[in-house]
């Protein structure tokens, strides 16, 4: 099987002695497949060298690297069973070679045993600390790739050393991507995430605001849009609980939300009423907040589809970024939602530079939105994945 630019230039920096790998560039141009093949092949001709591909979780791996392990391996007609430990993910080739996949969040596979070649597949996932321990326990090379995101993060200042070397790609350099994920790439409507996943360049966001990618319109709902799902974050005193709507065309690429509800010192019975008082639809779902289940329950009952929103490290940025895909409607008379999507920004330095952290503080009728809006996309869009 043939790599493209991608393996060729790895293959070069490998031979030249460079022990520092590090590919930048944005999204679907092929880095993870053609390091893995490049992996592959070094694995089968340099007998018992060892090699461990790592992500951040092992759940990760299975989408990405991993899968693109199993497939190669597959087409190549090297795959052999009797040679593949599933229960370790742990490939042993004929000349004693092998190839492990492990996640990061297991401390003792980070801090165990060596090896020869250490992938950190979107090593910006990965802490630094985590990242120096399995580097010590590297003997010869470290391959890192990741789309560049974050404003400043600790790998940018890896691969442009006496040792290390920077590799740029981006979808242009994959020519097995299809006509319509090319068209999707090219299609990104907010400057800063087109910057990033399509051009493959470090984000720069000089005032630290987040939303690009709206208008706020008169006249209600757009014609012929339907309403897909409701997003709710709950609060009391100062915060409010937020319900917010999501609506789509025929284009699910634009969304137009409207906020519902804005109010502070609800309890599950008032807010119970003030819902049934605003005629919000009981067969359309509502993604809220997990922490809230006696609030679900009472929800439930009064006749109210609830679920559960997805939440853990990392969601509230991944829910952003999902945002930040589509081109968003905001209903004018919606006027909490409008001030917080114009506000909704990252912490800025003592230099007023932005910090890659988002500030939270107003963020209620975000977060609705969020919650909806990734439940809208694994329902409407599931052929599309969260730009990684």
């Amino acid at each position: 099987m043939d790599g493209t630019r991608i393996y060729y230039e790895t293959k070069k920096a490998f031979k030249n002695g460079k022990n520092v790998i590090v590919h930048e560039g944005g999204t679907r141009s092929g880095k993870t497949f053609n390091i893995v093949l490049f992996l592959i092949k070094v694995a089968t001709r340099n007998a018992n060298i060892q090699i461990s591909i790592v992500s951040q979780s092992l759940p990760h791996l299975k989408r990405g690297a991993l899968k693109d392990f199993e497939t190669i391996m597959m087409l190549s007609g090297l795959f052999r069973e009797d040679q593949y430990n599933r229960t370790d993910r742990k490939y042993t080739f004929l000349n004693g070679a092998y190839i492990e996949f492990f996640g990061v969040d297991s401390w003792s596979k980070v801090i165990g045993s060596s090896r020869d070649i250490l992938f950190a597949n979107e090593c910006n996932k990965i802490s630094y600390v985590t990242f120096q321990q399995l580097s010590w326990r590297t003997r010869i090379a470290k391959i890192l790739d990741y789309n560049p995101s974050d404003i400043e993060h600790w790998v940018y200042d890896l691969g442009d050393t006496e040792k290390g070397v920077l590799i740029h790609s981006t979808y242009k350099d994959n020519p097995y991507l299809t006509t319509v994920q090319r068209e999707e790439i090219e299609s990104i409507k907010d400057p800063d995430l087109f910057r990033v996943f399509a051009e493959g360049k470090r984000g720069v966001n000089v005032n630290g605001i987040i939303f690009r990618n709206y208008e706020t319109i008169d006249g209600g709902v757009p014609e012929g849009y339907k309403l897909r799902y409701m997003g709710m974050d709950f609060g009391y005193s100062p915060d409010p609980t937020a319900l917010v709507e999501v609506w789509s065309g025929t284009d699910y690429g634009t969304i137009y939300l409207r906020e519902v509800i804005y109010e502070t010192r609800l309890t599950a019975t008032m807010l119970k009423h003030l819902m049934n008082a605003k005629k919000v639809s009981k067969s359309v779902v509502i993604v809220g907040d997990t922490s809230h289940g006696a609030i679900f329950a009472e929800l439930n009952y009064a006749g109210f589809i609830m679920k559960k929103a997805t939440k853990g490290a990392g969601s509230v940025r991944a829910g952003v970024l999902n945002m930040k895909r589509f081109n968003l409607l905001l209903d004018r008379n919606s006027t909490n939602l409008v001030r917080e999507i114009q506000r909704y920004s990252e912490i800025l330095d003592i230099d007023g530079k932005p910090t890659g952290v988002i500030n939270t503080k107003n963020d209620h009728t975000i977060d609705a939105s969020r919650y909806a809006i990734d439940e809208y996309t694994r329902y409407y869009l599931p052929e599309l994945t969260r730009f990684e």
